[in-house]
């Protein structure tokens, strides 16, 4: 039914439960596995005219941003691992995480999309948003919201 699943992990608890989905199908369906973790940055904002050490405030930012994400791939690669699944591991950068993880999906071709949902409601949503919430809206695959 699913020949490729994509999964996206922000490093939340949440996220270990979606890997952890992921592995139970992709094992059952015997599917391929993408992992995707999204960063955005200062620069994916907009900035145009700023001095020196705004453009070097960036840099380090960018760069840690990078270390995050690899720390958040290798933590989901342990998971799987665990789990005995095999996994291609993608880092988006300067993107907000519902569009980095369309982008993939995109670029991947999945036929499923699993992630983590905080399920935020009210004025949390509507000052945090809710990355599930656009993932939903935007993907044409079907995905799979866990809580």
């Amino acid at each position: 039914m699913y020949s490729k699943i994509l999964v996206a992990t922000d490093g939340s608890e949440l996220s270990v439960r979606a890997l952890r989905t992921a592995a139970y199908l992709a094992k059952a369906e015997k599917s391929a596995v993408v992992v995707v973790t999204v960063t955005s940055s200062m620069m994916s904002v907009g900035y145009s005219a700023i001095g020196d050490a705004a453009v070097e405030m960036i840099a380090v930012e960018a760069e840690a941003a990078t270390d995050h994400a690899k720390a958040l791939l290798e933590a989901a690669r342990a998971v799987l691992d665990s789990e005995g699944v095999d996994a291609d591991y993608v880092h988006v950068r300067d993107h907000e995480p519902a569009d980095g993880i369309i982008k993939t999906a995109t670029d991947t071709g999945p036929d499923l999309i699993i992630m983590g949902s905080h399920g935020r409601r009210g004025i949390q949503r509507l000052l945090l948003g809710s990355e599930a919430s656009h993932v939903l809206t935007l993907s044409k695959v079907p995905v799979l919201i866990v809580k």
